[in-house]
């Protein structure tokens, strides 16, 4: 009976410290989406001494992560460090783009974000490199910088519509319907410039929303894989737009189609149509 009874308590004592110990495991810290230093990402609790030891180790060369890097991720991240460079207060570089940026090494995922050595064509870096240590780890990078980067991909959003879409949402009225169908049917110039910002802010959701189609995602789509051709005005904060896919594939045939919206009437000449597209953030 003893026995039993010691084998009992014993196995009551095991199953409190599995608990226990599965309760006090913590959990990875909740940090905003962006990119942040290794020394930054250590006192956030993002990355643990060993990770860094881990970091350092694949740095050096002397292995190699075993994990390839999500392309979709791979295009967030050079998308948020372009911006970074087009929106920074001190000496932006508003040309930034994507395609500035080379992900030189994948160095692994800790606790939910990517770490990486980075490249791009306006740093400039000592002939030497640079020698750092963090919580006592010691790092050397050659033309290149490191950071840890939280992602938070977006949804597909819903920010584009048709022009029937927009009047039935509210979004245009039939004023507007006519407005923008005497600029497009008669190929006349919208008096004011898209905003830059805005235009950017265009070309992001539709390669966002490329990038996230189902079926057959265009996972390496970028916002420099869109041209807005035409702009048609702007209408309570939505805007009216033909934006066209660089790489489309397009049928070798004469389009000449009128398409009539609450009474008002679309010429085109080209497969792509009028779209409005609202600022929904």
């Amino acid at each position: 009976m003893k026995r039993i009874n010691c084998f009992l308590i014993a196995l009551v004592i095991g199953i409190m410290v599995a608990f226990g110990a599965v309760a006090c495991t913590p959990k990875p810290p909740e940090v905003e989406a962006g990119c942040y230093s290794l020394s930054r990402a250590y006192e956030l609790g993002i990355l643990t001494k060993a990770d860094l030891q881990t970091i350092a180790f694949y740095n050096s060369g002397r292995g190699e992560y075993e994990e390839t890097l999500d392309p979709q991720i791979a295009t967030a991240i050079k998308e948020m460090e372009a911006a970074s460079l087009r929106n920074r207060e001190n000496h932006p570089i508003p040309e930034a783009t994507a395609d500035d940026f080379t992900i030189e090494k994948y160095l692994g995922t800790y606790s939910g974000c990517y770490v990486l050595a980075m490249d791009n064509i306006f740093t400039a870096y000592p002939a030497n490199g640079n020698s750092y240590s963090v919580a006592g780890v010691e790092f050397h990078t050659l033309y290149y910088y490191i950071g840890v980067w939280k992602v938070d991909l977006p949804q597909p959003e819903e920010a584009f519509s048709s022009l029937q879409q927009a009047y039935d949402n509210g979004w245009l009225t039939k004023d507007d319907l006519m407005e923008i169908a005497y600029y497009h049917n008669g190929n006349i110039a919208y008096p004011e410039a898209l905003d830059e910002r805005i235009e950017r802010s265009i070309k992001e959701t539709a390669a966002n929303n490329l990038r996230n189609q189902k079926p057959s995602p265009v996972t390496d789509a970028k916002a420099d894989d869109f041209n807005i051709i035409e702009f048609c005005g702007a209408y309570q904060n939505a805007y009216a737009i033909i934006i066209e896919y660089k790489h489309a594939l397009r049928p070798a045939v004469i389009i000449d189609e009128w398409i009539e919206v609450e009474g008002v009437r679309f010429h085109y000449r080209r497969i792509e149509r009028i779209q409005i597209w609202k600022d929904i953030g």
